[in-house]
C-alpha cells in the first residue's frame, strides 16, 4: 500500500504516512522501515518513468497570511461537513442500486455506463480521476454556478460509478471533490470581500487536505500528501489546521473513518468459514496513555478468553510477559488471540482511552 499510494500520486512520505497511520493504525518500528523502503523505492522507478513533476500544477502558490488563519477555520468546519456528506453518500449509494429496477448486476454496470457515455458528451470534465480537473480550476472563471455544477456532477457520477460494483476507487475523486468544495467556499468569500482572488488557490489546496482528513480520518497523511502533490511545503501551518478542525467536526458529526467503515462492511457482507487452525490473530499494539492497561500488570488486566500476551517492546528492548509485568503508555504488545472479536476486545483495552 505504501509503495502504490508513493507511486501513484509521487508522494513517498504520504504513503509512508498512509501505512502507518491509517492501515495499521500505529506508529510501529517494525512496520515503518519496510513500508519506507517500499515507498522510496517505487517513488524512484515512477520518477525516472514519470518524470518528478507533481501531481497538481497550481504554479508559485504565494504564503497564506496569518491574518487568515481564522478563514481556515471556518473552511476546516465547511469541508468536515462536506467530508462527512461525502462519506454518507458513499456508505448508502447501494440502497440505490437495490432498486427493483436494477435486477442484476449487468444493469448496474450499464447504468454506470450509459451516464459516464451522456457526462462525455454534456459535461465531460467530471469524468475520470480529476487532476486535470483540479489543475485548470484556477483558470477558470470565478462563478458560483459552475463551479456548483462541477462539484454535484462529480459527487454523482463518483457515487454511481462507485457503487455500481466494477473495480475502482475515490481517492483522487475525494481530492478533487474537496478541491471543488474549497472552490465555491473561496469564491463566496472573494464575493463577500473577505479575502482576495488572489489566494483562491490556496483554499482550493487547503480544502483537499481538509477533506481527505474529514473523511478518512488520517490528518497527517492528508496534510504531507498534498504538500507532495502540490509542492507547496511553506503551506503546513495552514494545511494542518484546516485538516485538524475537520477531523474535528467529522467526529462531532459522528462520522466514520470512510476506508474503516467500508472494510468492516465487507468483513460482515463475506465472513469466512475459518477452521481452527485459521482461527487465530497476532496483533501488534500500542498502549495508550490513559487506557486500561497503562500502569497495569497484566495479570490484573480482564483479558478475553484465549488471548496469550507474546511479546513486549519498551523502547530498544524487549520485555518477557509475565503476569507480574507492569505495562506502560508507548509499550508495543504482541498479542496472540482466536477471534475478531477478542481482537477487537483486546484492541479497546490497550489503545482507547
Amino acid at each position: 500500500a505504501s509503495a502504490g499510494l508513493a507511486a501513484a500520486f509521487n508522494a513517498p512520505l504520504a504513503g509512508v504516512m498512509f501505512a502507518l497511520e491509517e492501515l495499521h493504525r500505529n506508529f510501529s518500528g517494525v512496520v515503518l522501515a519496510p513500508s519506507m523502503a517500499a515507498a522510496l523505492l517505487a517513488t524512484m522507478v515512477s520518477r525516472y518513468v514519470f518524470g518528478r513533476a507533481p501531481v497538481f500544477h497550481f504554479g508559485m502558490l504565494p504564503p497564506f497570511p496569518l491574518r487568515y488563519m481564522w478563514l481556515v477555520v471556518i473552511l476546516g468546519i465547511i469541508i468536515g461537513l462536506a467530508g462527512v456528506v461525502f462519506n454518507k453518500g458513499l456508505l448508502n449509494i447501494h440502497y440505490f442500486y437495490d432498486l427493483p429496477v436494477f435486477r442484476n448486476n449487468y444493469m448496474r454496470i450499464a447504468f454506470a455506463l450509459c451516464m459516464a457515455g451522456v457526462l462525455g458528451y454534456v459535461f465531460p470534465e467530471v469524468l475520470g480521476g480529476g487532476n486535470d480537473l483540479v489543475n485548470s480550476l484556477y483558470t477558470l472563471p470565478l462563478s458560483l454556478k459552475l463551479f456548483a455544477g462541477l462539484l454535484i456532477g462529480k459527487f454523482l457520477f463518483t457515487l454511481v460509478s462507485y457503487g455500481c460494483g466494477v473495480p475502482g476507487g475515490f481517492f483522487l475523486p475525494m481530492l478533487v471533490l474537496g478541491a471543488l468544495t474549497g472552490g465555491i467556499t473561496g469564491i463566496v468569500f472573494v464575493h463577500l470581500g473577505l479575502i482576495s482572488s488572489y489566494y483562491l488557490s490556496n483554499i482550493v489546496v487547503i480544502s483537499m487536505a481538509a477533506f481527505f482528513a474529514a473523511s478518512v480520518q488520517s490528518p497527517v497523511t492528508g496534510t504531507i500528501l498534498i504538500m507532495e502533490m502540490t509542492s507547496s511545503y511553506e503551506h503546513l501551518l495552514v494545511l494542518c489546521t484546516a485538516s485538524l478542525v475537520a477531523l474535528v467536526v467529522a467526529q462531532l458529526c459522528q462520522g466514520e473513518p470512510i476506508y474503516e467503515a467500508l472494510l468492516q462492511r465487507n468483513l460482515a457482507k463475506n465472513k469466512p468459514v475459518l477452521s481452527s487452525e485459521e482461527r487465530r490473530n497476532l496483533l501488534e499494539l500500542t498502549v495508550s496513555s490513559g487506557s486500561q492497561a497503562d500502569g497495569k500488570y497484566i495479570g490484573r488486566i480482564a483479558w478475553p478468553a484465549h488471548t496469550v500476551i507474546v511479546d513486549v517492546k519498551r523502547g530498544s528492548g524487549d520485555i518477557i510477559p509475565d503476569d507480574d509485568t507492569c505495562l506502560r503508555a508507548g509499550d508495543f504488545i504482541y498479542v496472540l488471540t482466536d477471534s475478531v472479536e477478542g481482537a477487537e476486545s483486546i484492541r479497546n483495552i490497550v489503545e482507547k482511552t
